[in-house]
């Protein structure tokens, strides 16, 4: 395994041979920077939860992707508003002075950040939605781990009530219900379930065809805020 030394390196030395990344914390706020000595977090923070480091491999147990070079150019621009007024430069390191410098992107800049934008879009999505949908399934608790089996004997034993139907039906016993009944019950859950997870998917899609329909940078900060207020909720 590869250690940092414990000197101070030039920070190009440092990320020499790693990939780049971006990546969250993990479900106990945790960050990779705290487990991986070879992890190397940089100084850019990007929308939300996101940051960008620099790693080896991709580190189990964080939502951790590697960064293609045309996208990594764009992250270093990400937080950027052409011709805006900053205290720093553009790779978010203070100015020692805090002299205010004006950002002049040229087009590729310009291009890179947008396209960097719609990258970490989709996986921001990928994040909130799939946070939601686990909101579902938890209300559920072990339960949801038997939904697969009830369902299908559910509808097996509406098609032939002599199919065997051993799970349900120990289920209908402990009940005192009918197991016809108890079947129609499970199937209309499972048909609850299914729509309230296809309309995630749905609006996750939506968001996706904004953002990929978006042309400029400020039009891709209003498809964030909003997935941002899906977050929230």
């Amino acid at each position: 395994m590869v250690t940092i030394p414990q000197v101070d390196l030039p920070r190009e030395e440092l990320i020499t041979g790693k990939r780049m990344v971006i990546y969250t914390a993990n479900a106990k706020g945790e960050f990779p920077n705290t487990f991986a000595k070879t992890f190397i977090p940089s100084s850019i923070p990007l929308e939300n939860q996101w940051f960008v480091g620099y790693a080896i491999n991709i580190i189990d147990g964080f939502n951790m992707f590697e960064i293609p070079d045309e996208i990594g150019n764009g992250l270093q621009s990400f937080n950027i508003i052409n011709g805006s007024f900053k205290a720093y430069d553009q790779y978010n390191v203070a100015n020692p002075d805090l002299e205010k410098l004006e950002i002049i992107m040229s087009q590729e800049d310009i291009d890179n950040q947008i396209q960097a934008k719609m990258f970490l879009i989709e996986y921001e999505l990928m994040r909130v939605f799939d946070k939601q949908l686990k909101l579902i399934y938890s209300t559920y608790g072990t339960e949801a781990d038997t939904w697969t089996i009830q369902l299908t004997e559910a509808k097996a034993y509406i098609l032939d009530t002599n199919a065997d139907v051993p799970f349900i039906t120990n289920l209908a016993s402990i009940r005192g219900l009918v197991l016809l009944d108890l079947s129609n019950l499970i199937i209309a859950k499972a048909e609850l379930f299914s729509l309230a997870s296809s309309t995630l998917v749905g609006q996750k899609q939506l968001f996706s065809d904004r953002a990929k329909a978006c042309l400029t940078n400020e039009e891709l900060n209003i498809v964030l805020s909003d997935i941002d207020a899906i977050d929230t909720i």
